[in-house]
Order: C-alpha cells, then structure tokens, then sequence
C-alpha cells in the first residue's frame, strides 16, 4: 500500500522545483518527476508506461502526453530541417470519434506534442503505443519507411503510414510460438491486456490484429 502513495511528497526527484506527479513503473525505483523530467529522462525510452497522481490515487498516463518523441535520422535528436519546438494544447477528448473510447486521453487535462511530429501506433512488448514520431527531412533523407526499419520499427505500410511493429514484439512473439506454442491470437490478446488490463476491447486492433493473424 505504501507503494502506491504519492512520491517524494509530489515534489520532481530530478529538479527539484515542480511538481512532480509523475513515475514510471517500468524504471527501478519508485522517482516522482515533474513533466519536462520525465520527457527528458525517457528520450531513449519512449515504450515505458508511466503514471499521474491524480490527487488521490496514480492513474495510467502515456508519455506521449508529456510531449515525448522518436526522433529518427540523428542519433535520438530532432532533424534540424524540422520544427521541434513543444507546443501546450488541450487534451485529447476522453471520447473519439464515434463515441470510441480514447485510451490515450490525458488524465493531467494538458497534452504536448512536437509540432513536426506525426502520430504513429507503436506495438511493443508491453502493449499498443501512441508515440509521436519525427522524421528526417534533410536533403537526400531516406524514406519514412526506411527511417522506421532504420530504427527497428516495422510498419505495417509503405505510404501514408499509421501503425508499427517493434523489432523487440515480433522477436518475443517468435520465441513465444516456437517455445510456448502461442497462436498470433493468442498473444495479441495480452498485448491489448497490458495496454488496457480491465477493458482490452478498448484498444484498437484494425490492421495491426489482422496482421499477427496472417504471421
């Protein structure tokens, strides 16, 4: 129980001048941290699940509400030739379109985004990722595609795309069905598990679940 109250007494760990209402549950130690420490210890973390005091309890958050980023093309930095600069907007509406259960909605009210980032849904081991995404656009940049493969992330196309695979998923789930027996249903169904452990059939599966399916 006393692993799920309030850290450091809401007070960032890292700077120690904001509130921290923020911890991650895949780093090692129980930290709090603010917003900008939390983005900036995760620039090489991007698929790790965080938390939000909400005044009463820790509720799941994402870091891609805290304006956190893939930068692909210069070594974990913003392309140069882009606008990186962090923009405050509203949150995410709880409700999508069609009256959809947003997952990623933001429970701090504030949202982030990298103004040149495109939006991807990212799958990894421990579940399905919204995750702003940076691209290269220097002269001669490679195509987004290959940015992506570049940077271990398989996309699910090769124009106008949406989804991705991370090398380290599709590697679990060929040890899974070598060693385990695991059907590609099977194991996406714990992934939406751990993106959503009590409502799995909020996490969207289109074409990433058909995918698994065909191997």
């Amino acid at each position: 129980m006393a692993g799920e109250s309030l850290v450091n007494h809401g007070i960032c760990g890292a700077c120690g001048s904001r509130e921290g209402f923020w911890r991650c549950d895949d780093c090692s130690g129980p930290v709090a941290l603010c917003r900008g420490c939390m983005r900036g210890r995760h620039s090489q973390l991007p698929f790790h699940r965080i938390k939000w005091w909400n005044g009463r309890f820790y509720t799941r958050d994402w870091l891609v509400n805290l304006g956190g980023y893939i930068a692909l093309g210069h070594c974990g930095d913003p392309c140069p030739s882009t606008l990186s600069a962090q923009i405050v907007s509203g949150a995410e509406p709880h409700l999508g379109p069609g009256s959809h259960i947003n997952i990623y909605f933001s429970p701090s009210g504030t949202t982030q985004t990298p103004a040149s980032a495109k939006s991807l849904i990212i799958t990894h081991k421990n579940g399905v990722h919204k995750i702003s995404v940076i691209f290269c656009r220097c002269n001669g940049h490679a195509s987004d595609d290959i940015q992506l493969i570049s940077a271990r992330l398989l996309p699910l196309s090769l124009q106008n795309i949406r989804s991705a695979f991370t090398f380290d998923v599709l590697e679990d789930f060929r040890l899974a069905s070598s060693v385990c027996k695991v059907t590609a249903y099977a194991y996406f169904k714990k992934i939406r598990r751990h993106t959503d452990l009590v409502f799995a059939g909020r996490v969207k599966v289109c074409s990433i679940f058909h995918l698994a399916r065909e191997g």
